[in-house]
């Protein structure tokens, strides 16, 4: 007999049972970011940080000796951040004091109160114009001051940017210097302060302070006006200059542009990226639309009040794809950094069925009958009993999302806010992935760890990794609670009274016993699951470049990092992804594959060339130690947990009880009573033979000793 039926002797024939089972598993996909911090001295000029001048406010400056301007109209423009003098040489001066910007020219003085907050980059400018009668400041290309001059000037001859011992030293940043023979006009001053202006026409000198090493800056305008560094050291600048790796801090952002820019993107979907700069993905007609659609209710003075305090506007995915916001603290500074983007499956498998907690135990005495209702979930209470393992739905995945966020540490949201509202390129890949971000890491890594790392089983991207892999499980043991714990279902007899319910099932029960009181036991049914996390794709990038498949590794390399470290970084990744762990423990290098592929060699002389690529074939198994039940998925898994979900299934079980409720003499009645009944059966089971036989005889006797019972 084969095992997949079964023999029902009483019926003499078999019963096909299930032959096999189709897992049909609920899928939601997600990433994971892991951030490898490099030093950045192996990045290429191009990923590499923009470079300032930091100023120490106790005599560092940069001296240009000799600037042989002509006329008597000039303007000066920089990027400031800090306090003190910024400029000064020949009778000039321009600086700022706490709150206030102040110039002065030759014994004329003008004041301008300061826009920004603190501890922010803000453009200032001063044009002076003796021919004209004019003197004037901008802030972040804003005319603040506008006057006559009661005393004539002439160009000063030589400039000290930081100070000098007359006046207060610069204590703070200063970057992206520039003066200019004549003056501009408003409109020129705030179009050009975020852009590159070394071929505009009269440009005299253009300090960009980029350098980067050395004790010199460069004129960029071609007029050789180049000066000495005294005391002021290089450092990463984080000022908005367009192109450069830095962001414009939302306090510096002029309220009436913001307005402005804030309407475009409510009524056209259209994100200024100077402004918005972490939603340039938002450009396909429906994304347009669903941005639209979720800052709606979002009130335009709100997002001004944010902006003020320093708070930026992300848009971001659920894990159902759709669009949700939040303000995130703005962050200054920039390093690059190479990224590991990694797409997991979070997968949910059917396990046992079974009965679970008792709901309600009643008793009917003998002869009793009563009329009981089923009720599943109150309307109110269904959609939040969803959850991710036996449905897709809108809220279920909105409930995981915000369960696995609330699992992220402050460190790692501070981390990932920095490193999107840096790296805008990685902002964009992953919210236009159309995949929920599920998690951020960030581990310090060099090129010389390749070696180490090839002799032992550490990575320094597997604790962030592992962290991940807690954070969903807590995720998916909180979400499960919080689904099963409203899943109620009740059971009430006739003498209740149910309001509100979605749905009721009646049913009439009786106790037909006549000395025995009938028991009954409602337990809700639950569902087991198993839900698995694996890994089933990684992708790589740098900061403004990428992410791209493995198999792009050794290009992207090339154009973001310096020939002498791509050897090493390319070993660092490739040891970081091989040293992947399962659930198990165990490494999984066969999720990659290394190949060849042809390229031109020095000669032009084809050569193989190693890469390495995603294993898309492997798969992982996981094999169930109680019930032997196994589940194969794509990937590594990482994560397996037992989840047990209430359903709104209830079994009854009907049990009689122990003792009679009789006393000895109504007992004996009662049993009199069924022995007159036996007798009774047993009279009409042999009148019944005897006709069956035809027996003549019989039937004779049978008449003459029962004639009254037999006429009955």
């Amino acid at each position: 007999m084969s095992q997949n039926n079964r023999a029902d002797q009483s019926l003499g024939f078999q019963i096909p049972s299930l032959s096999y089972s189709v897992p049909e598993p609920t899928t939601y996909t997600g990433v994971n970011i892991i951030q490898l911090k490099l030093p950045v001295h192996y990045f290429n000029r191009n990923v590499a940080p923009d470079y300032a001048l930091s100023f120490n406010g106790t005599g560092s400056n940069v001296h240009i000796p000799d600037l042989g301007l002509s006329g008597n109209a000039f303007m000066f423009e920089a990027w400031v951040n800090g306090t003190g003098t910024v400029a000064v040489g020949d009778r000039f001066y321009l600086g700022l004091d706490g709150k206030k910007i102040r110039l002065s020219m030759n014994g004329n003085v003008a004041e301008a109160s300061l826009a920004a907050a603190p501890h922010t980059w803000v453009h200032i400018a001063a044009v002076l114009d003796s021919d004209n009668d004019l003197m004037a400041i901008y802030c972040d290309g804003k005319q603040f001051y506008r006057s006559g001059l009661a005393i004539g000037f002439s160009a000063p001859k030589a400039l000290r940017i930081g100070g000098n011992e007359a006046k207060p030293y610069f204590r703070g940043m200063i970057d992206e210097v520039r003066l200019w023979q004549g003056t501009r006009t408003e409109q020129q001053i705030e179009s050009g302060m975020a852009q590159d202006v070394s071929m505009v026409d009269g440009l005299a000198a253009y300090w960009r302070f980029d350098e980067g090493s050395g004790n010199q800056v460069n004129d960029h305008s071609g007029n050789g006006r180049n000066g000495t560094i005294y005391g002021a050291e290089w450092g990463a600048s984080t000022r908005p200059l367009q192109g450069s790796t830095a962001q414009i801090s939302p306090q510096t952002i002029n309220e009436e542009k913001l307005r402005a820019a804030w309407q475009q993107a409510v009524n056209d979907g259209i994100f200024d990226s100077a402004i918005f700069p972490g939603l340039s993905w938002i450009r396909a007609a429906n994304d347009r639309q669903a941005a639209k659609e979720t800052l709606a209710t979002l009130q335009e003075d709100v997002v001004v009040n944010k902006y003020q305090n320093g708070e930026r506007l992300s848009l971001y995915r659920t894990v159902s794809g759709k669009l949700s916001y939040r303000f995130e603290p703005f962050e200054s500074g920039y390093t690059p950094s190479l990224y590991l983007i990694e797409r997991y499956r979070l997968s949910s498998f059917l396990g046992n069925y079974g009965a679970g907690r008792i709901i309600r135990t009643f008793s009917l005495l003998p002869g009793e009958k009563t009329k009981i209702r089923l009720s599943s979930y109150t309307e109110t209470k269904r959609e939040a009993a969803q959850s991710i393992f036996d449905s897709y739905t809108q809220s279920s995945a909105n409930e995981f999302q915000s369960s696995l966020e609330s699992e992220w540490s402050s460190e790692t949201t501070d981390t990932r806010s920095r490193a999107f509202q840096q790296d805008s390129e990685m902002s964009t890949h992953v919210e236009a992935s159309l995949e929920a971000g599920w998690g951020f890491g960030s581990a310090s890594v060099s090129a010389e760890m390749s070696a180490s790392m090839s002799q032992s089983s550490s990575r320094a991207s597997s604790s962030t990794r592992n962290e991940f892999a807690r954070n969903v499980s807590n995720a998916v043991s909180k979400h499960a609670a919080q689904a099963s714990s409203q899943r109620d279902v009740s059971i009430m007899s006739s003498a209740e009274v149910t309001e509100g319910e979605s749905s009721t099932v009646e049913r009439e029960i009786e106790n037909v016993n006549k000395s025995r009181t009938l028991n009954f036991v409602f337990r809700q049914m639950n569902q087991e699951y198993f839900s698995i996390l694996h890994l089933i794709d990684v992708r790589v990038a740098v900061s403004g470049h990428g992410p791209v498949a493995l198999s792009g590794l050794d290009q992207l390399l090339a154009t973001s990092i310096k020939e002498e470290f791509r050897d090493g970084v390319r070993q660092v990744v490739e040891a970081e992804l091989q040293g992947i762990t399962g659930y198990d423990g165990k490494m999984q290098p066969d999720f990659f594959l290394q190949g060849e592929r042809l390229s031109p060699g020095d000669n032009g002389a084809a050569v193989e060339e190693p890469y390495l690529r995603v294993n898309h074939e492997f798969s992982m198994s996981y094999r169930d130690p109680i019930t032997n039940y196994g589940i194969q998925v794509p990937g590594v898994i990482l994560n397996v947990q037992k989840i047990v979900m209430r359903t709104d299934g209830v079994m009854v079980e009907a049990m009689p009880g122990q003792s009679l409720a009789l006393d000895e003499h109504t007992y004996a009645l009662q049993a009199a009573e069924a022995k007159a009944k036996r007798l009774e059966n047993r009279f009409k089971a042999l009148r019944l033979k005897i006709l069956e036989d035809g027996d003549a005889e019989r039937a004779g006797l049978f008449q003459q000793l029962f004639a009254e019972e037999a006429v009955a």
